[in-house]
């Protein structure tokens, strides 16, 4: 299920829709120099997701999504990790350079974890009314989050 929170996020994404990133907190210098750069890399990843297309594809239900996405669990030490994507609508461009994307393991989903299917469900209906997308995932060994604005 989690593919397709996945691929509903990525195939709803529209450019140009990010805002102005918040100004980083009182803090140390270099505390905010760190809050800075992550703002920066936030703004760079920020997308939307216009609710009427994302309500159209909750609509169509999980299996319209699973056609083009495959994924398997991530196992580290025998525990779950997350879903590692294997393939993500790989003959469509629009899909090429968004993330996440193929080699990723996404961890949660607007913060919560997605291991069981009862997890994932949780996580799909509430994108109904959810203000943003926000999806965890591991790139390289590195954690990254792309996050999407739902706007009306």
């Amino acid at each position: 299920m989690i593919r397709v929170t996945i691929t509903m996020a990525i195939m709803c994404w529209l450019p140009g829709c990010g805002g102005a990133s918040p100004s980083p907190p009182p803090g140390p210098p270099a505390e905010n120099a760190r809050v800075s750069a992550r703002r920066a890399q936030e703004v760079a990843t920020i997308g939307c997701i216009s609710r009427p297309l994302l309500i159209a594809v909750l609509d169509k239900g999980l299996g319209h999504f699973l056609r083009g996405v495959r994924t398997e669990p991530e196992m580290t030490q025998g525990r779950f990790r997350g879903f590692r994507i294997v393939e993500l609508y790989p003959r469509d461009p629009m899909f090429q350079h968004k993330s996440p994307r193929a080699g990723d393991i996404v961890t949660t989903v607007n913060g919560q974890p997605i291991a069981r299917p009862e997890q994932a469900v949780k996580v799909w209906e509430s994108l109904r009314v959810a203000s943003e997308l926000r999806i965890a995932f591991v790139r390289d060994g590195n954690e990254d989050e792309a996050r999407y604005r739902i706007v009306d």
